[in-house]
C-alpha cells in the first residue's frame, strides 16, 4: 500500500487502507463520506479518496498546528506551495520554523500550517516537539550519518502535495474537539448519516503525551466512549493502543487486537485494539488479514 499522505505520524494508520475499504463493502455503504475526528496524518483518508473507495473525506484535528496545515494545502494551497518551494532545509531555517511553530498564539495562518509541516519533516520520527535528525546544531549536522533533509526531499513530497490540492473540492477541512464533531455528525440527517463512515483513532492511552500535541487523560477517554455509546445510526471504527484501561472503558463492545508496525527512533510492532458500532458488521477473516498486512484480528 502506497502512502499517500505528506505527512508522518507514529503509528500511522494507512496501513487500515484496505481494511476500511472491505468494511464499506461488507456494511454495503454507497456513495460514502469518510471522516476521521483525530486525522493527523490523515493516511487512510487520502488513499481511500485517491483510490475512489469513497466520494468525499472529511478531516478534523483540534491541534491548531495540525489543522493549519491541511487547511493550508487545501484550501490555501498556492500560498503554502510557494513557502514549500522557496524554504531552504537547513539547521538555521529549521530554528526559524521552529519559532513559528511555538509562538502562533493558536491561530490559524499559513506560516504556521508550513512550519508545522517542516518540523514533521525534518523531526525526529515526525515528531513536533521533537529535535531536529542529526542534532540541533550545526556542528551535529556536520556529523550526522542521517542529516535534517533525510526525509524531506522535495521532488517526492512535491507529487503528494499537488495531489491533495487536485482533489480538494473532495476534502472539508475543521478544527473541533472531537466529542464536537461527533455531535455534528450525530445532528445529520438520516440519509447523511447512512453513508457516513467515522474511523476513530485517539491518541494512546500510554505515551500519548510523548507523541502527540493534544494527549487525552484518562477522563477524556472515558467521555469518547460515552459520546460513541450515544451515537445512532452512524457506524464507526475505533483503534487503540492494547491496554487494561482501554478494554475495561469498551468492555460492553466487541474487542480485537491486530499487529501494528511503527516507528519511534526503531522500527517496532505493537498490539492494537479495535473495535466497531454495534449497527455494523467486520469484512471477513482473511481480508482482515491482507489489511493489517500481519496475523488476522483476534477477538478478546
Amino acid at each position: 500500500m502506497s502512502i499517500a499522505t505528506p505527512l508522518r505520524y507514529p503509528g500511522g494508520k494507512s496501513v487500515m487502507t484496505t481494511f476500511l475499504k472491505n468494511f464499506i463493502t461488507a456494511n454495503n455503504m454507497e456513495n460514502v463520506c469518510y471522516a476521521e475526528p483525530f486525522a493527523g496524518g490523515a493516511g487512510a483518508a487520502l488513499n481511500l479518496l485517491i483510490n475512489r473507495s469513497v466520494d468525499r473525506i472529511l478531516i478534523n484535528d483540534a491541534n491548531i498546528p495540525v489543522y493549519s496545515f491541511w487547511e493550508s494545502i487545501v484550501n490555501h494551497s498556492e500560498e503554502f506551495l510557494y513557502l514549500f518551494d522557496n524554504t531552504p532545509i537547513s539547521i538555521e531555517e529549521w530554528e526559524r520554523q521552529r519559532n513559528i511553530f511555538f509562538n502562533n498564539d493558536a491561530q490559524f495562518s499559513v506560516e504556521l500550517g508550513f512550519a508545522t509541516f517542516y518540523l514533521n519533516r525534518c523531526n525526529r520520527s515526525g515528531i513536533l516537539k521533537a529535535g531536529a535528525i542529526g542534532g540541533n546544531s550545526v556542528e551535529k549536522q556536520q556529523q550526522a550519518k542521517y542529516k535534517i533533509d533525510a526525509r524531506f526531499n522535495k521532488e517526492s513530497l512535491r507529487p503528494k502535495l499537488e495531489v491533495i490540492t487536485n482533489l480538494r473540492d473532495s476534502i472539508t477541512i475543521s478544527n473541533l474537539d472531537a466529542i464536537d464533531f461527533l455531535e455534528q455528525c450525530q445532528n445529520l440527517n438520516n440519509e447523511d448519516k447512512e453513508s457516513l463512515l467515522i474511523y476513530l483513532d485517539p491518541p494512546y492511552y500510554v505515551h500519548g503525551s510523548e507523541l502527540y500535541m493534544n494527549s487525552y487523560i484518562h477522563d477524556d477517554h472515558q467521555i469518547l466512549a460515552n459520546r460513541l455509546r450515544a451515537t445512532t445510526i452512524l457506524k464507526w471504527i475505533l483503534s487503540y493502543d492494547n491496554v487494561d484501561e482501554i478494554k475495561d472503558i469498551y468492555r460492553d463492545f466487541d474487542l480485537y487486537t491486530f499487529d501494528l508496525k511503527y516507528t519511534v527512533q526503531t522500527a517496532k510492532t505493537g498490539k492494537e485494539l479495535l473495535t466497531h458500532s454495534q449497527n455494523s458488521v467486520l469484512p471477513e477473516t482473511r481480508e482482515i488479514s491482507r489489511a493489517t498486512r500481519s496475523i488476522p484480528l483476534i477477538r478478546i
